[in-house]
């Protein structure tokens, strides 16, 4: 395969492949794959080389549901889906951690996209309120926005083997 090609083109060829271990849907739920799995790649894929196979893992690797995915105790799959060990604590802490991260990067976006939410400086005011006891509104108050804040990080509870 050529470099030109990005790694959101090379998931679904991986998904067709091993579909016990990769998700194309990025909203579905992932596995945490197997540590090591780069190598099981290169071994049943070699017409992938290493910079895109490198490029597809970090993809898939830092998605959200993914990372949402990696809490402590969960079973890692091989590229056929097969138990491959368990994310640790550390791991777990580190995959909520850059989940965390993700979705403030995320939020950044979306602030920096939608600046029309925003009064500008030449758009009209409200009309004041003809009651005598109301003040007039502070231009430092219609910038303020009303948006709720969601939480950022919504992590499964981990329910143990049954």
């Amino acid at each position: 395969m050529s470099k030109s090609i990005k790694a959101a083109d090379i998931l679904p060829f991986l998904a067709e492949c091993f579909p016990h271990a990769f998700t194309v849907e990025q909203y579905l739920p992932h596995q945490p794959l197997r540590i090591g799995i780069d190598g099981d790649l290169a071994e049943r894929c070699p017409a992938i080389d290493r910079f895109e196979r490198m490029a597809v893992l970090r993809y898939y690797c830092t998605r959200p549901m993914y990372l949402r995915a990696c809490i402590e105790g969960a079973v890692r799959v091989d590229l056929d889906g097969n138990p491959a060990g368990v994310v640790t604590a550390a791991e777990a802490v580190f995959a909520a951690a850059r989940l965390v991260e993700a979705l403030a990067e995320r939020e950044a976006r979306r602030a920096a996209r939608e600046p029309a939410a925003a009064p500008t400086p030449s758009s009209k005011p409200a009309p004041a309120s003809k009651s005598p006891t109301s003040k007039p509104a502070s231009p430092a108050m219609s910038t303020v926005s009303t948006r709720v804040q969601r939480p950022l990080l919504r992590l499964p509870a981990f329910r143990g083997p049954r």
